[in-house]
């Protein structure tokens, strides 16, 4: 399921932001969130969240 999960991610970073690359990151709204964690629920039910990279 975390496969599917991260394909529908995509898609819908894709459906709003077209091609987006390595260099720049989003954060989703909680609510695109919310409904892909329920079509692709995790067994164990733990998410990993969106992670900012850092800057050094």
């Amino acid at each position: 399921m975390s496969n599917l999960r991260s394909v529908a991610y995509r898609q819908f970073t894709r459906l709003l932001w077209s091609y987006i690359g390595s260099s720049r990151r989003y954060s989703l709204p909680c609510c695109a969130y919310n409904k892909i964690r329920k079509q692709f629920p995790s067994q164990n039910g733990h998410y990993r969240g969106f992670e900012d990279e850092e800057n050094e």
